[in-house]
């Protein structure tokens, strides 16, 4: 078990020790147990704790550092990228002895689910991150309403609301709310709590920047509330410029690559610099290969130019097969076994599915992967012979006799609960064919095509009668597993997240 790691606590645009974003970086090796990464970043009690894989001193002449990173907040979640705490782990990365003076040019950072997340140093002294943008979305007349209603509680007044808007299928997790410009965000009171109720992690607030800054090159304000945060409010954050940068440039019709300045309310005019270019994403290749030999090339949008190869080796149902995959062209003898989802645009049902089950393990269900869901690799999409054609390739699922009951329930409940408290709702937990299979050790969720935002009473699911869903799971367990029906009491006590127990 890790006893001690270094650490260095660093904050992003400023120039200042207590001024910007702070994070702390922990050097560690980033496979341990994402429960002592969530312990270590409540004690730190920053904005975002960041675990970097300790960086191999380059050699003589090398200008590039490549690494691993890690980004949970204190309140546990496992973030799948975060711009602030990147560009603070490069600052982090380059005090280190052998990299100071080393002339380093580029970091490299390798993420769980973002691909690589690449940090360029520049000669004055400023890093430069690139991250993809993302066009945000129009969300319903209802959600509107919905959103606009909290949005006037955490001000505490009737604030014109102009728009509402999500970050799509790339930033799902991010909502944009427009207001009037006369409603001084930048200096507004506001109630951050209330924005735990929209059921997004980042909250962006904007509206055109003042008459009094605007000559100054500032084009939009934006403040940006989180639960996710402590304080609920986070002075400086670069993710959504991802959606709020597209959004303005359309908007105000601002040529591409024009530089231009975003302030949050923690930041003088003349530190945050936020630029749009549209740069050419670079694609990860998969070759499909059927069992009659044929081979289909799909596509994915990534941070690195890999080439992954899947060999189809049995259909189990009309979209479901089992096969190996490939993970690197220049090491063929390295397969894993995978299961692969395919869909396709003739049925737009199945392919929103798909879609959807991708998002969740892509963001929610990160931290629980392998624990109680499986691996996610990837969804791999293209246009094949005129038909949208999609891939989601996940870990195999192994499923063993059950020999204790009364443990596989048990475990049943603490898997669920696991899920149900990073804000998934699997939606068909209590329905045939079970969505779950026991691997000997722990109860394993599968199928998240159905799955929604979810927030037990709480946040989290302390009493399992406070949630519909967990306690219907917990009656159709009883009656699915083998023995399940004898192997409990009325007053048998159950365990599940947080040491509550029921009796």
């Amino acid at each position: 078990m890790v006893t001690s790691a270094p650490y260095i606590l660093a904050s992003a645009f400023s120039t200042k020790h207590f001024d910007g974003n702070p994070a702390a970086i922990v050097f560690i090796d980033t496979d341990v147990d994402l429960s002592i990464l969530r312990g270590l970043s409540k004690n730190f009690n920053q904005p975002m704790g960041t675990f970097v894989k300790p960086p191999v001193q380059p050699a003589k002449g090398e200008k590039v550092v490549s690494t691993e990173i890690r980004y949970v907040t204190t309140t546990g979640l496992e973030a799948p990228v975060c711009g602030h705490a990147t560009l603070a782990a490069s600052k982090a990365i380059l005090s280190l002895p052998g990299f100071s003076d080393a002339g380093i040019q580029e970091c490299r950072f390798r993420t769980r689910t973002a691909g690589v997340i690449s940090v360029k140093v520049l000669d004055d002294g400023f890093f430069e991150l690139e991250l993809p943008s993302a066009c945000p979305e129009e969300v319903s007349r209802e959600e509107i309403g919905r959103i606009t209603a909290i949005v006037r509680r955490a001000f505490k007044r009737d604030l014109n609301v102009v728009g509402v808007r999500h970050g799509g299928a790339k930033y799902p997790h991010i909502l944009m709310i427009e207001i009037e410009e006369d409603e001084n965000l930048a200096e507004a009171v506001v109630n951050v709590g209330v924005f735990s109720e929209t059921g997004y992690g980042i909250n962006a607030v904007t509206s055109i920047a003042a008459k009094s800054v605007s000559d100054a090159g500032e084009q939009y304000t934006c403040r940006m509330f989180s639960p996710e945060l402590p304080g609920g409010e986070d002075p400086v954050c670069g993710s959504m410029q991802c959606v709020l940068a597209p959004y303005w440039y359309t908007k105000k019709n601002i040529p591409s690559g024009t530089r231009i300045v975003s302030r949050q309310k923690a930041l003088p005019t003349a530190h945050y610099h936020t630029f749009l270019y549209f740069a050419d994403f670079v694609m990860s290749s998969l070759n499909l290969i059927w069992d009659d030999g044929s081979t289909d090339t799909l596509w994915s949008e990534s941070y690195a130019n890999a080439q992954w190869a899947a060999y189809i080796t049995e259909r189990v149902q009309a979209n479901l097969f089992k096969g190996l995959l490939i993970q690197n062209l220049t090491e063929p003898e390295k397969k894993v076994d995978v299961i692969l989802k395919i869909a396709r645009r003739s049925s737009s049902e199945e392919m929103k599915s798909l879609k959807n089950e991708a998002g969740f393990y892509g963001r929610e269900l990160v931290p629980l992967q392998g624990d109680v869901v499986p691996r996610f690799y990837g969804l791999w999409s293209a246009d094949i012979r005129g038909v949208e054609f999609a891939c989601l390739i996940l870990d195999t699922c192994i499923s063993v006799p059950i020999t204790d009951p009364r443990e596989a329930i048990r475990q049943a409940v603490v898997s669920a609960s696991k899920i149900h408290s990073v804000g998934v709702s699997h939606k068909n937990l209590d329905r045939s064919p079970s969505p779950f299979y026991w691997n000997g050790k722990a109860i394993m969720f599968v199928d998240f095509s159905g799955a929604t935002r979810h927030e037990c009473r709480g946040a989290v699911p302390n009493v399992i009668h406070f949630c519909e869903e967990l306690t219907a799971m917990e009656r159709f367990v009883h009656s699915t597993i083998p023995g399940g029906a004898a192997a409990f009491t009325p007053r048998t006590a159950w365990y599940i997240p947080q040491g509550i127990w029921r009796t």
